[in-house]
Parts: structure tokens; sequence; C-alpha cells
């Protein structure tokens, strides 16, 4: 059967044919850029504008929002009206878990710190609609870019409720009613809140829980494992944290510090598994009375890593004899406290062999019926329990001048030694055979001697090194010999050995 070719149409039906073609692949090609600029247009209102793009429902320029997305959004709805009060402004870092599968537009400031109050009085603005009341700042300075490793907020405590300031830098002055738990990026190493003041502002730390009834309250916190090593807390009140909260300091930290925290203890649950990492802590100028660190109270020695401890300017009593077990400590400062210095014998030790020790050292002369005086440090000690025969080869701090002096008075008997050799050399005959009444002391001249004792009493090596007789106590004679006899005694509390001269010798 033979096909019957059909004619072509006309030439105005093929152009309206190509037409709707290029027409439908145009709206096609739309409809794919309106989808790429969206998130871009939503991320511009999230964290600039006054977010008056989202309606009621959540929708808006990012399209509506699923299901899943509506259930976390109200629970971060509830989330924010629990852990705000009325008026507050907090200080938060990025962005909780719990915004975790919001789309980008709906975060607030997401990937940076911010400032967030809820108030009901107060227009909200910064932060994406449904999120009632709340303003937000966004701190673009500690943006989420992969090189900020140190981040330092200023803060102040905030004088009455206002509507938050923009814009902020990071040399800004932060005016802030609380702080939450920071959460931050894992490539971060250090964080220091910076309070402006002379005195510890109430600014309280608090956290990202407040329902909850456990005192678990990480200072931070990161969606990938934590790489924070330092915290520095100035000029803020931490008495509350430091008694109260549970896992504040993260195990990773090595370097703590809290200056003028108005510190009165430290609860050795502070930090995750007793900080078994902790290098460095400085809690100077506050209100500490003692000194829990290296303590074993639970079986487990506390924050027993540590190699710097700075204590000075606290209300400190007592050297604490937990020092023993900081095997590593190299530096302790107590310089600043009304300390007792009575100590144990292992505690000195303890300090005997540190690098660096600074204490204030006793007002007035110290007292030690029970123990010794020991130097170290140029700090002088009563030392419990330890005795004169102890070694005293600790004393790093200072110059023992009692041993130079006795080195001294060695050597000048070993030089007069010499010179009563050589006179005798000269002499034809002298007696040996002469009673310990024969001898005398060379300061124990008469007028009889004038000569030979204005001789000895003018040479300048006796003079340089001469000491007062009374303080040698003599006991009994320990050997003699042809110049004179020698007798055991005391100087100052040390054993000596004392060399008496005949007297005829002394006047040759």
């Amino acid at each position: 059967m033979q096909r019957v070719r059909q004619p072509p149409p006309p030439p105005h039906r093929r152009l309206a044919a190509a037409s709707h073609r290029l027409t439908r692949h145009a709206a096609q090609l739309l409809a794919v850029l309106a989808l790429l600029l969206a998130p871009q247009q939503a991320t511009a209102v999230a964290t600039v504008g006054d977010s008056t793009s989202s309606d009621s429902n959540g929708s808006g320029s990012g399209g509506t929002m699923t299901d899943e997305q509506q259930r976390i959004r109200e629970a971060v709805r509830e989330w924010y009206t629990s852990n705000f009060r009325e008026n507050e402004t907090q200080l938060l870092g990025l962005p909780t878990n719990r915004t975790t599968g919001l789309p980008r537009a709906f975060k607030p400031c997401p990937q940076m710190p911010s400032l967030q109050m809820r108030s009901s009085t107060i227009p909200a603005k910064g932060c994406p609609k449904g999120f009632d009341g709340l303003s937000c700042v966004c701190l673009t300075n500690y943006a989420r870019d992969g090189k900020n490793e140190f981040w330092e907020f200023k803060v102040r405590k905030k004088a009455a409720p206002k509507a938050l300031a923009v814009p902020l830098s990071a040399e800004s002055i932060l005016e802030i009613d609380s702080i939450a738990t920071i959460w931050v990026p894992d490539t971060l190493r250090g964080l220091r809140f910076n309070g402006i003041s002379s005195e510890p502002l109430p600014i309280p730390f608090i956290s990202d829980d407040r329902g909850s009834l456990i005192p678990d309250m990480p200072i931070a916190q990161s969606e990938s494992p934590l790489k924070l090593e330092t915290i520095e807390i100035f000029n803020i009140d931490m008495d509350a944290v430091t008694v109260n909260a549970i896992n504040f300091v993260p195990r990773t930290v090595t370097r703590l510090v809290m200056q003028n925290c108005n510190v009165r203890s430290i609860n050795i649950r502070l930090g995750d598994s007793l900080m078994p990492n902790m290098q460095y802590i400085d809690l100077s100028n506050n209100k500490l009375t003692f000194v829990m660190i290296g303590s074993n109270t639970t079986g487990v020695c506390a924050i027993c890593g540590v190699q710097t401890l700075n204590v000075e300017n606290n209300q400190i009593t007592v050297i604490p004899e937990y020092l023993v077990n900081l095997a590593n400590l190299e530096s302790l400062y107590m310089a600043g406290n009304n300390l007792s210095y009575e100590i144990t014998m292992p505690t000195f030790n303890v300090i005997s062999r540190l690098a660096n020790f600074s204490a204030d050292g006793p007002a007035a002369p110290l007292a030690c019926k029970s123990g010794k005086h020991k130097t170290v440090h140029n700090v002088t000690f009563c030392v419990i329990g330890a005795t004169s025969g102890d070694d005293d080869d600790n004393n790093t701090g200072g110059t023992n001048y009692l041993v130079y002096i006795l080195v001294a008075c060695g050597v000048a008997v070993a030089a007069l030694a010499l010179f009563v050799l050589r006179q005798r050399c000269q002499r034809s005959h002298r007696s040996s055979s002469k009673d310990e009444g024969m001898f005398m002391n060379t300061l124990d001249f008469d007028e009889s001697h004038s000569t030979s004792q204005a001789r000895l009493l003018s040479d300048p090596l006796l003079i340089t090194n001469r000491i007062e007789y009374k303080e040698v106590v003599l006991g009994n004679c320990i050997s003699k010999g042809g110049f004179g006899l020698v007798f055991a005694g005391e100087y100052r509390g040390r054993k000596v050995a004392v060399k008496k001269i005949r007297p005829d010798l002394s006047t040759e």
C-alpha cells in the first residue's frame, strides 16, 4: 500500500510552534534562576534588615518551610522563650545545634556570634520573623571563616533596657546582661572575656538550658570535636560559677585565667574530668582563702598536671600540703597573701625544687619552737619537725651567709697557722709540753703583748673575717697539737671546730 505524504504546514503555523517551544524553555530557565537567587535574598534578610519578607507561615523569598522545618522552628522559639528573660541581652556564639535543620534564612546570625535580646516592648529587628520579640545584632568580625583562632569579647554591664546598637566591631564594648554557652568553630584555640571595669562585673554565665536541674554549664561547645586551649576571664564576677558549676572548663583547655573575678573557692568539678591537661592557672586578685588544686579527697588528684600556679593577692593563710601532689609544678606565686610561713618538711622540699617562687615573707621575726628556720627563694620558713642535722643545701633562693663566714674563718685559721709555722722554724727550741691553762684566745690580749697584739688586730685578713667571740660556744677539747688546742663548739646553731693558739707563739 502506497503511503501518501502529507503536505507541510503553512509557514505561519511553523512559526507559532517554534515560538511556543521557546517560551516554554525561557520559563524553565527563569524558574531555575529564581531558585538560585532565593537563598541569597533570604540570607540578606536574616542578617541585615528587619526581616519583613517572611509571613506568619514562615514563607517568603526563601520559599515555604517543610513540616519538619516548621517543627524545628517552633522548638527553637520555645527555647528562646524559656532561656531569655524580659529585656535581657545575651552574648551568644554560633547558632546552637538546636537550629540544625533550619534553612539558613531562618537562623539568627548564622556562622557568627551575636547579641540577642527578647523584649515585648522594644521593637524587634535584625532577626528572622517568627521569633517573637527577638532582636539580633550579628558580630560580623567573628565570622566563621576558618581563620579566626582567638575570640576576645570586651563587655560591660547593660545599664537599662534599650534597643541593640549597630554596627559593632571586634573593638566595640558590648553592653550585655549575661553570657550564654558559646558555640565555637572547631578551629578556635582561645577565648577571652574582658570586663571593662575595675571591679568584677555582675554578668552571669548561664547554661545552654536554663531549665535543667543539673548545673552542667560548659563555657564553650562545638558541633565538631572541641580544640579550645585557652580561657581568659578578667573583671567578671565568677563566684557562682566556681562554686556551683560543673564541667565549666573543657578538658582540652591547658591555660585558665580568672583575674579579679571575686573567686572565693574552686569547685574541683569545675573542669571536665578534673582538668587533666591543665598546665597554667592564674587566679590572682581574687578572694581565695584556700587552694584545692592538687587535692585528692575523691581518690583522684584534681588538676595535678599544672606547671604554673599564680594565686597572688588573695586571702590565703596556709601553704597547702597538696603541693606534694603537683609533680610537674615549676612556678608558684603567692605574694600578697597573709601566710603563716609554718610548713612541713615535704612542703619545704617542694618549694625548694621550684624554679620560681614568690611570697612576701614574715612581717616580723618568726618564732619556731616546734621546728627550725630554713630559708629558700629568699623567704624564711618555720619548718615543723626539721632538725639542725637537716641538709640546708636547698637554699637556692639566696646566699647562705653563715656558710661563707665559716669558710672565711677556716681560711683565716689556715693563714695564721702558716705564719706561726714559719716563725717556729726560726726558733731554736720551744717546749711542747704546755697544759691547757697556757692557751688563750686570739682576742684576749693583755698589755704585755701590745706589739704583737697590734700587728694581729690590724692584720687585714683577720679584720675582714673576724666574728664575735661571744657568739661561739666552746665544748670539749678534741685535739692537741704543737701550735694549740682544737675544741668542739657551736656557732649560731651550727657545729664548728675552734682552734686556740698558744700565747707564746702569738707573740712572735
